[in-house]
């Protein structure tokens, strides 16, 4: 697999940035390596074939197309009827099924992870959704628009979110958070998700 380069590589410089809070208050924003991503779709029999699968994975197939299936360091959308992506941490066997189509997505995305206590309200000036608790819950996941380019926002955590942005628009994205996030100050740590690929500190 050729060798990954950050699309953020220029901005992710660590420091701190926006409004003074106090620390517990601060939000962060890194950038998190996101493994193998693969896109596999189908046609008749789909859910069937995608269940054994999943199996085969570690997974269990989620009932609807919001709901985030995880396992063994790998986690499985279902993002539209006949079609669904999965995640891992490390490598991905490629499924051996004449009737299943396989897309590397591995290079073409980029995950931004942005957490805090304020973390909902950052994505509620960002994209069109209500970003609270009740109703975007803890595994919950929804593909929607942010600034005009197509993401998909998973809430890992209570205060955290993990947005995948398209490689080449990951730096508007980035930049629109960031926006979003000074009137609550927000840090960019060096040595957080995506060590490897942050810069500088500033100055």
């Amino acid at each position: 697999m050729a060798e990954y380069h950050s699309a953020l590589y220029e901005a992710l410089i660590a420091g701190s940035y926006g409004t003074p809070a106090r620390t517990a208050d601060r939000l962060t924003l890194a950038e998190e390596r996101l493994g193998a991503l693969l896109q596999i779709a189908g046609w008749e029999s789909f859910d069937d074939k995608l269940t054994e699968l999943a199996e085969q994975l570690g997974l269990t197939l989620p009932p609807d197309y919001q709901t985030v299936a995880i396992a063994q360091g790998r986690r499985l959308y279902r993002t539209a009827p006949g079609r669904v992506l999965i995640q891992s941490e490390g490598p991905l066997p490629v499924p051996e099924a004449p009737d299943l189509v396989t897309l590397d997505l591995s290079h073409s995305k980029t995950a931004i992870v942005l957490r805090g206590a304020h973390a909902a309200d950052v994505l509620s000036r960002t994209a069109p959704m209500d970003f609270g608790l009740s109703q975007f819950p803890v595994g919950r996941f929804a593909q929607t628009g942010m600034h005009e380019v197509a993401v998909l926002i998973e809430r890992t955590a209570r205060d955290r979110f993990r947005i995948l942005a398209p490689y080449t628009w990951a730096r508007s994205v980035w930049d629109r958070l960031r926006t979003a996030a000074i009137p609550f100050g927000y840090d960019i740590p060096p040595g957080e998700a995506g060590a490897e690929t942050t810069r500088k500190t500033a100055l």
